[in-house]
């Protein structure tokens, strides 16, 4: 079973979370089951947003990604600085994958 970080605009926005919430349970209730385990820092740490700084955050980001087996990049991803830097980590990874969205639902 690989594990897949979703990697998605968050902001402190209630509305990305919803979207990221909602993704992630269509996710496991798709034809995944089994195959995927998908992680979200974001439903991991939301309530924490704005009790620590970004590099904080991010840096726990890392963490977690360095953990799995590939980041699963989703929404506006290009025009987040945090999603962003998740990007940059999994490309310089020798062990990640890096996948849109949308490549990752055609191919799977």
């Amino acid at each position: 079973m690989r594990v897949l970080f979703v990697s998605h605009p968050f902001g402190g926005q209630y509305s990305n979370y919803k979207k990221i919430k909602n993704l992630i349970e269509m996710l496991n209730s798709y034809k995944y089951t089994g195959k995927y385990v998908f992680v979200s820092p974001v439903l991991m740490f939301a309530g924490l947003y704005g009790e620590r700084t970004f590099e904080e955050d991010i840096e726990a980001c890392k963490e977690i990604l360095d953990r799995c087996d590939g980041i699963l990049m989703c929404g506006d991803w290009k025009n987040s600085v945090g999603c962003m830097e998740e990007y940059r980590f999994a490309l310089d990874s020798d062990h990640l994958t890096v996948t849109e969205l949308n490549d990752f639902l055609k191919e799977n």
